[in-house]
């Protein structure tokens, strides 16, 4: 009889562990599953948001450059007024270096400033041209601008180039000239280089009028679109103004 309730008392402590051994099984296999659902949702929550911030980033990074491009854009529609003011600028220069016999390395030096100054003007407007599109007004105004502002460069250094060389010719007959007073070819070479000097800065005065006049007429005309396209009025730091005739003080 004890034997007996000793072995039913065995068998249900088994059952009993049995049981309890396999809950626990079942249980943390539930937990394990729900755990990975729960990994599974994080990596993916993680994922998403990688691509949300991405997206933002790029959609943020192609509005900037955006803004970047047409804040380029309208800083070169506005730098060809600057260098439109520059060459009238040098036109002013050159024409108070034309009086001056002491002028020769200004001369030089304004030639390059002028080449320069066009060259830049050229470029501003070859990139505005090209970010435009197809709007041939537009084109036609910048076009316009370029010739007479190359009309007007070329002629301003084909003069100051004259102008250098008649000046440099009259300082080595004129320094040969006073060495040696009875060179008399020296004397005449140095007079007929001022005479030719004095031509060209004649020829300056009344050339250089016509060309500016064409510039200004296409620079206002330029003022009008600027002014169309930003709902704004653009002006020239200072008008243009006519050559003077009479001499300029040095």
């Amino acid at each position: 009889m004890e034997a007996d309730t000793l072995v039913n008392v065995t068998t249900v402590i088994l059952a009993v562990g049995n049981f309890i051994w396999l809950y626990n099984i079942s249980r943390n296999k539930a937990y394990n599953e729900e755990k990975g659902k729960n990994l599974a949702t994080k990596e993916d929550i993680e994922q998403i948001t990688e691509q949300i911030e991405k997206v933002k980033n790029e959609v943020s990074f192609e509005n900037q450059r955006k803004h970047t491009f047409i804040e380029q854009r309208t800083s070169r529609f506005v730098n060809v007024l600057y260098l439109v003011e520059l060459l009238q600028m040098h036109s002013n220069q050159l024409l108070c270096y034309l009086f001056d016999k002491n002028s020769a390395e200004k001369l030089s030096a304004i030639t390059n400033e002028i080449n320069s100054t066009l060259l830049k003007l050229t470029h501003d407007i070859r990139l505005i041209k090209a970010t435009i599109g197809n709007h041939n007004n537009i084109i036609q105004v910048l076009d316009n601008i370029n010739c007479s502002a190359g009309t007007y460069s070329t002629f301003m250094i084909y003069t100051a180039s004259d102008a250098l060389k008649y000046l440099t010719d009259w300082k080595i007959y004129f320094e040969l000239a006073n060495k040696d007073t009875r060179n008399e070819i020296a004397a005449k070479l140095a007079i007929v280089s001022m005479n030719d000097l004095k031509k060209t800065q004649d020829t300056y005065r009344n050339g250089i009028k016509e060309k500016e006049k064409e510039l200004y007429t296409n620079i206002t005309e330029y003022l009008s679109l600027l002014k169309r396209l930003y709902m704004q009025d653009f002006y020239l730091k200072f008008d243009f103004v006519d050559i003077p005739n009479e001499k300029p003080e040095a």
